[in-house]
């Protein structure tokens, strides 16, 4: 995720979002 830091915090959220859901399956 390094250099996903935008000014906006809702696509910064969207982006955490999507990251977080793609990586859930692999932490089991």
């Amino acid at each position: 995720m390094d250099g996903v830091y935008l000014p906006n915090g809702r696509q910064l959220a969207l982006i955490d979002r999507e990251w977080i859901l793609d990586e859930l399956p692999h932490l089991g």
